[in-house]
């Protein structure tokens, strides 16, 4: 994260932050540690409404799941001699 941080030249904040503190996480600052419940519930709904806004998203919908389901079947492995 420093090598990141000296890289960007942006300032790097380590929760908690103090109260009177707003990172400005859209533009400047490198913010290390855990999302806000909040900002995470307000991106996640964007996501939600952009996905049923979008006819090509909800055509992949179900490709997408299909492949996410193949991916979490178990591997099969090769029997011990």
């Amino acid at each position: 994260m420093l090598d990141l941080q000296l890289f960007l030249g942006r300032p790097l904040l380590l929760p908690p932050l103090p109260e009177d503190v707003e990172p400005d996480v859209d533009k400047t600052a490198i913010v290390f540690g855990s999302v806000p419940r909040s900002l995470l519930e307000d991106d996640a709904e964007d996501v939600r409404k952009k996905i049923v806004e979008s006819v090509d998203l909800v055509r992949a919908s179900p490709l997408a799941t299909g492949t996410r389901r193949r991916q979490l079947m178990p591997t099969h492995t090769v029997p011990q001699a």
